[in-house]
């Protein structure tokens, strides 16, 4: 999360608050289940949602924008490329 939190310059209490449908948050969600190994619950947990269904759905949605958005793939590259150095 520190890295989304640079990025972006938000709080863990900003990726954390319900209210918030940003992008910070939504590669946050990605990154953690895909590079953190975390079960969808535990990603909903981690970020303060009611269950692992919402975390499903935000992750197809933002699957569907990265491909319609390569600005948005390539961010999420670049994200996923400083956690592995």
């Amino acid at each position: 999360m520190k890295v989304v939190q640079g990025e972006f310059d938000v709080s863990p209490q900003e990726l954390r608050s319900r209210r918030n449908a940003s992008d910070a948050r939504l590669l946050t969600m990605k990154l953690l289940h895909e590079e953190a190994a975390m079960s969808q619950r535990q990603v909903a947990v981690e970020l303060g949602l009611q269950d692992g269904s919402g975390v499903s759905r935000r992750l197809s949605e933002l699957a569907a924008r990265m491909n319609r958005e390569r600005k948005l793939k390539r961010f999420y590259d670049r994200l996923r490329g400083k956690l592995f150095r």
